[in-house]
């Protein structure tokens, strides 16, 4: 398969898991439960009074809908699943790096393989290696690349390197906007900035 066929069945299995997984969830339970069917309220369970709710919220409890809970952590999961079905398909594969690098697939494999990587890339399902696209210029590789990952380490998720690298970051101010650890680097500002920001990973 092409680069485009695989981004497309790893998203596809992303999907497909992200579906099942909320099927999982307790709330694929609960959210639709028939008024009238939930189970009598156990010995030392009965809910509290107003007055044992204002004493727990005043040392800083948290009383919220369950059902309204629920709906926030699948918003917040199909979320993610935006993310890092994004980040897949701004990934290139193995052979297209080597292609848009000029070099040979031996080559892209030794530079991720150094003690001070010079590429970044993760394995995806399948043992698919996908390098996120933020890295890559139309000049070659993003300034400063081999420093930024021996400061970001091989200890941070990619999908954390990759949200960091792609969102604006107020600490990198231009003008009356701000911008992305990426664009920082490729416009060729200080790279010191985005180094500092990193090592918070």
């Amino acid at each position: 398969m092409n680069g485009s066929e695989i981004r497309k069945q790893l998203t596809a299995d992303l999907n497909r898991d992200y579906l099942a997984y909320l099927r999982s969830m307790p709330s694929a339970h609960n959210i639709n439960q028939k008024p009238g069917s939930e189970r009598a309220p156990q010995h030392g369970s009965e809910p509290l009074t107003s007055k044992e709710k204002d004493i727990l919220t005043a040392g800083g409890a948290r009383f919220g809908d369950i059902h309204s809970r629920h709906a926030v952590d699948i918003a917040n999961s199909q979320r993610l699943q935006r993310e890092i079905s994004a980040m897949i398909q701004e990934s290139l594969i193995l052979e297209e790096v080597s292609k848009r690098l000029s070099v040979t697939i031996e080559t892209v494999q030794a530079l991720i393989a150094k003690e001070a990587p010079e590429l970044f890339a993760f394995e995806a399902p399948h043992q698919i290696l996908l390098f996120p696209g933020w890295q890559f210029t139309d000049q070659g590789t993003l300034p400063h690349l081999t420093e930024l990952l021996k400061q970001i380490g091989k200890r941070v998720a990619p999908f954390t390197i990759n949200r960091f690298m792609i969102s604006k970051n107020l600490d990198l101010p231009l003008g009356k906007t701000c911008l992305s650890p990426r664009d920082w680097l490729a416009s060729g500002r200080d790279p010191e900035e985005v180094l500092m920001l990193a090592s918070d990973l």
